[in-house]
């Protein structure tokens, strides 16, 4: 392997060690994430961001307007508590109705 090769990887490693340390947050405290998708559990035994993707499925607008009719106003994806976000963003609203998270 050549010197630049060893920086990318490097660079893949520590990256991918950071999305981790996420991962097991949203684990822990995302009950929006946890309950669509159980698999992720398993989170620890993925090796990279290729087992991650083949392993979580996206999350549909649909899924988060449902969500916050259930829960207002922000849906019940959050990672943290409420006092924890300092800002949010909202979508234009091209599609139908606007979304705003946290």
């Amino acid at each position: 392997m050549n010197h630049q090769s060893n920086k990318i990887s490097d660079w893949e490693s520590k990256r991918w060690s950071k999305f981790q340390e996420k991962l097991g947050k949203i684990c822990d405290n995302n009950s929006f994430q946890k309950n669509r998708f159980p698999e992720l559990v398993d989170w620890k035994t993925w090796k990279s961001f290729d087992d991650f993707s083949e392993a979580f499925p996206l999350t549909t607008k649909g899924e988060l307007e449902d969500d916050r009719l259930i829960c207002p106003p922000w849906g019940s994806n959050l990672t943290f508590n409420e006092d924890q976000y300092i800002r949010y963003s909202r979508t234009s609203g091209t599609s139908g109705e606007a979304i705003s998270w946290m």
